[in-house]
C-alpha cells in the first residue's frame, strides 16, 4: 500500500473516531470520562442524513469504484456476539488486513463501556463492493436525496 493511501486511511479513521467522539458527547449531554451505557441509546438518523454522511465519504476517497462502502455481517453472526454475558451493544473498529483491504471489527462491549476481549469477536464482512444492494445503496442515496427535495420543495408550494 502506498504511503499517501495510508495516510489517507489513518487520517479518515482518526477524523471518525474525533466525530464519534463529539457525537457521543452531544447524544449523552455529559461532559467527557466515564459514561454508563445501558445498550439503548438512540443511533437513528435520517435517510438523508445517512445519504450525506455516505456521500462525504465517497468524497473523500475520491469516489473511486472499487473503494469499500461497507461490509454485510450476518444476523447469526450479531445475534452471537449480543448474546453474550453481560453484553449490552457492539463497538465497531475500522481495520486493515497486510494487503491494504479495509476491513470493520465487532466486539462486544459491557455496561461499564469495556471491550469483551475474552468473547466473540467478529471480521470476516462481506464488502460491498461487490456484495451491495445494487438499487438502495449509499451509491444511489444522492439520487434518493434529490428526489427528497423536489418532493418537499413541491409540497412546501402548496
Amino acid at each position: 500500500m502506498s504511503r499517501n493511501k495510508m495516510v489517507f486511511f489513518l487520517s479518515t479513521i482518526l477524523l471518525s473516531l474525533i466525530c464519534q467522539v463529539n457525537r457521543l458527547d452531544a447524544q449523552t449531554g455529559l461532559q467527557p470520562g466515564p459514561k454508563q451505557l445501558t445498550g439503548r441509546e438512540n443511533h437513528n438518523i435520517s435517510l438523508q442524513d445517512a445519504a450525506t454522511l455516505t456521500r462525504n465519504f465517497r468524497n473523500s476517497t475520491g469516489n473511486n469504484e472499487n473503494t469499500i462502502l461497507g461490509e454485510y455481517f450476518g444476523k447469526d453472526a450479531l445475534a452471537s456476539a449480543l448474546s453474550q454475558e453481560n453484553c449490552i451493544g457492539l463497538r465497531i473498529y475500522y481495520g486493515m488486513r497486510d494487503d491494504g483491504t479495509p476491513v470493520l471489527v465487532l466486539i462486544g462491549v459491557d455496561p461499564s463501556g469495556n471491550d469483551m476481549t475474552a468473547g466473540l469477536v467478529l471480521e470476516n464482512g462481506f464488502p460491498c463492493p461487490p456484495v451491495c444492494d445494487t438499487v438502495h445503496s449509499p451509491i444511489h442515496w444522492p439520487i434518493a436525496n434529490s428526489a427528497l427535495s423536489e418532493l418537499n420543495s413541491s409540497a412546501q408550494l402548496k
